[in-house]
């Protein structure tokens, strides 16, 4: 069961102008498909229901006024809630028209009235409908005035409101109900967990697991609340009972779980037993909101056969479970983002395509698509989850780096499915019309990964930024660019990886600078320690693990806990591979995640660099942070000669890292180096005959733009001149 809510929810000192306008917007793709309804009032199912016969169909919009209001019974529950918000949500989309509501123990009857009634409310009507159904159906009849939605199961409720919109006719702004329409649903299967007080059920629960005790003892006591007595045991003991399994006990079907990493499960097999497995706080949460809405108070109670699978946490994502080709593993990459994401290893297109139609009959609508390098990439929501997926199939690059070994060559075929919602992220972000006001500009901070650009519209986008101590800077950057009115306003702060000379400027910045300029947004993929812990032993020793491990996940934490404290209403977004973000003048596209080191072995925190792309009108600048050889070369098999660029960031500060190939196919006209004149020279970064240093060909460049020490900006190619470094300037600015 999916959330129906609908809620859809911006120094090289003195070389600024080298880099002013490297940042044309991609044009934006939105596509989408249109639902077939059964809007034209024809039945389907077994026809009946009470009430009198309606004189002529039943007018509830016209020009845009509702003609009708919502009534229901006054003992009301989730379901009923739901049931509202459909009726009023999806009018409101079609018309415009805003349905009032009303509980029937406030309302003021009139049989003239035109209005909908909603399950066992005081009027006639009702009583009429219900005493017609058999068990657990629902019906949609009209008996006079009215239109009466019941059901013998609570959650059937939706069901019904979804039919009645179905069989709504929409014709020059007036809304219509054919005359006598009438619908009754087959009867849907259940499984009955109590008759008259008695259950056929025992509740088993994980011994080792302390949660799955007192969620056993939260649905025991459920029951007893609605007159059923259910026992409860650990996994140890055995019975002669049905079962419901509690958590990971040893039974066949809590191993068989097909919860996703951070959803919950409840399922059944062919003998009747259920287990809740997963995220069983939040399944044993809803199998508890079932009893309470399924019973009747006599002891009776039966749960519907569309009321097992996966469901989510608040703020989690929950899409349709993937059931196609290849093997499917579920990661939990964030310390503390409400993301998840699924890999499907051997996944073909066909795979890809089958499930997209999967989404769309889940009433998923595409948001963006593009195609890259026979790669494709798209986001897919239903107003409330966000889906994002890639179908990714290459040539695995025979990379001999010390970080992935020797890899061999082969086809490599995946797919990602990237697991959000709009509570825990955003969808990528469009702009249209903006009042422009000033230049896209950018600016170098400091001699690590930090730039500063100013928007079009006056507002700034930071990447990463340096050491905790370069906060100061990115303050008076942003504070003397400034050209709106008020506090300098950052759009979006990008960062690349979690080490502290990229991650530790936002920190305190946010910490010290709240009062004084505003962070509308944070993108970020930073992986859960727990991902690669033990594994990256070429940034870890056996001696430093735990401590390093905690310092990672106290980054990650920190800049949760601070945007919370200092910016609550602003967005952190887990950035995937293929999402488009538009801002003023600049179009933001993700290339690369920790998500797409397929088969490769994350052993160093580099190697989760985020990739970034911005492209503006004078072109387009690659942003690759501290991403390794083998991760360059995935980029490069990847993307190919899509990747052309006009600037490059030079992966890892110079050193090693970056890839021969991935900048013979991004082919820059400039590079900007991460780290200051001085040291590149020292260390001849540049030099081909020094182990450690970086694949990157400094000659293949028209410049090489490094900060220094003292402030100077410096060209690294020595046949440039200074007043044809002057002149390069000029024509940028």
């Amino acid at each position: 069961m999916k959330k129906k809510s609908r809620a859809i929810v911006s120094s090289l000192k003195g070389i600024c102008a080298v880099l002013l306008a490297f940042l044309c917007i991609f044009s934006f793709v939105a596509c989408g498909g249109d639902g077939d309804g059964n809007g034209d009032g024809t039945t389907a199912g077994t026809t009946g229901g009470g009430g009198s016969a309606s004189t002529g169909p039943i007018t509830l919009v016209s020009g845009g006024v509702p003609q009708i209001g919502i009534v229901y019974q006054s003992a009301t529950n989730s379901c009923i809630l739901d049931t509202i918000d459909i009726l009023q949500r999806e009018m409101k989309d079609i018309c415009g028209a805003e349905m009032t509501s009303v509980s029937d123990a406030l309302h003021t009857h009139s049989d003239d009235k035109v209005e909908i009634l909603i399950g066992e409310t005081k009027y006639a009507p009702s009583a009429a409908a219900l005493g017609a159904l058999g068990e657990n159906s629902y019906s949609v009849t009209m008996s006079g005035n009215k239109i009466v939605l019941a059901a013998s199961n609570t959650y059937l409720y939706p069901e019904a409101a979804e039919m009645l919109i179905a069989a709504l006719k929409f014709e020059d702004g007036v809304v219509t109900l054919s005359e006598g329409y009438s619908y009754t649903s087959e009867s849907y299967e259940a499984l009955s967990l109590g008759v008259d007080g008695k259950s056929d059920y025992t509740i088993i629960y994980d011994s080792r697991d302390a949660e799955a005790k007192t969620q056993a003892t939260a649905i025991k006591t459920a029951f007893r609340d609605i007159g059923i007595l259910v026992d409860s045991f650990e996994d140890s003991e055995e019975g002669d009972k049905k079962e419901i399994l509690i958590g990971d006990t040893d039974r066949d079907l809590s191993m068989d779980s097909g919860a996703y990493y951070k959803n919950a499960w409840i399922g059944r097999d062919d003998d009747g037993n259920i287990a809740i497995t997963g995220d069983i706080a939040c399944g044993a949460e809803k199998f508890i909101e079932y009893i309470y809405n399924l019973g009747t108070g006599g002891g009776n109670i039966a749960i519907l056969e569309n009321m097992f699978g996966n469901f989510a946490p608040k703020g989690y994502g929950d899409i349709p479970q993937y059931e196609g080709g290849g093997e499917v593993k579920l990661y939990d990459a964030y310390e503390k983002a409400t993301s998840y994401y699924i890999i499907v290893g051997g996944a073909s297109r066909g795979d890809y395509d089958d499930y997209i139609d999967l989404l769309i009959a889940n009433d998923y609508e595409c948001y963006d698509e593009k195609t890259l390098n026979g790669n494709v990439f798209s986001t897919y929501t239903d107003g409330y989850n966000i889906a994002t997926l890639s179908h990714i199939k290459y040539t695995d690059p025979a990379t001999q780096d010390k970080y992935a070994g020797t890899a061999g060559i082969g086809s490599v075929s995946y797919m990602s499915i990237a697991v959000d919602s709009v509570e825990g992220s955003i969808l990528p972000t469009r702009v249209e019309n903006w009042k422009k006001i000033t230049n896209v500009q950018l600016t170098t901070v400091g001699t690590n990964c930090g730039y500063v650009i100013r928007l079009e519209d006056g507002r700034f986008i930071v990447i990463d930024g340096g050491l905790s101590t370069a906060a100061d800077e990115v303050y008076k950057i942003v504070k003397d660019q400034n050209k709106l009115s008020g506090k300098p306003i950052i759009a979006a702060w990008l960062i690349t990886h979690g080490h502290s000379d990229h991650i530790g400027a936002p920190l305190e910045f946010i910490r010290s600078y709240s009062k004084k300029a505003t962070i509308e947004s944070v993108i970020h993929n930073l992986p859960a320690f727990s991902l690669y812990d033990g594994k990256n032993d070429l940034e870890l020793s056996e001696g430093n693990q735990k401590e390093v491990a905690a310092a990672m996940n106290q980054a990650s934490s920190d800049l949760y806990d601070r945007m919370a404290k200092n910016y609550p209403g602003a967005d952190i977004i887990v950035a995937h591979a293929g999402q488009k973000f538009e801002f003023p003048g600049i179009t933001l596209d993700i290339l690369f995640t920790s998500e797409n080191l397929y088969k490769k072995q994350m052993r160093d925190t580099n190697m989760s660099s985020v990739l970034y792309s911005l492209k503006g009108s004078a072109g387009r600048m690659i942003v690759l942070g501290d991403q390794q050889e083998s991760g360059c070369a995935l980029l490069n098999a990847i993307y190919g000669n899509t990747l052309k660029c006009d600037l490059v960031q030079v992966a890892h500060h110079g050193y090693n890292g970056g890839d021969t190939d991935m900048y013979a196919s991004m082919d820059a006209k400039y590079a900007i180096w991460t780290n200051s004149y001085e040291e590149i020279v020292a260390d001849k970064l540049y030099d081909t005959t020094v182990t450690f240093r970086n694949f990157f060909n400094y000659k293949s460049v028209d410049a090489n733009l490094a900060p220094s020490a003292n402030g100077d900006p410096i060209i690294l190619t020595d046949t440039m001149t200074k007043s044809q470094i002057k002149a390069l300037a000029a024509s940028f600015s």
